[in-house]
């Protein structure tokens, strides 16, 4: 039985979980990019929803 997507709004999504880990390790930004946190910051700042199965 297939399943249907729902859409979580980034800014109800515990960043501090272990799942984030190894995005903030392997993308921690540098002076020209921004890294994975303050990504995922900005997208919960605009009120973006994220695509969840």
């Amino acid at each position: 039985m297939a399943r249907g997507f729902s859409f979580k709004k980034f800014a109800d999504i515990n960043l501090d979980d272990e799942f984030f880990d190894t995005l903030k390790e392997d993308y921690p930004g540098n002076a020209v990019t921004p890294g994975f946190e303050q990504w995922f910051k900005k997208k919960a700042d605009e009120g973006r929803r994220l695509k969840m199965n």
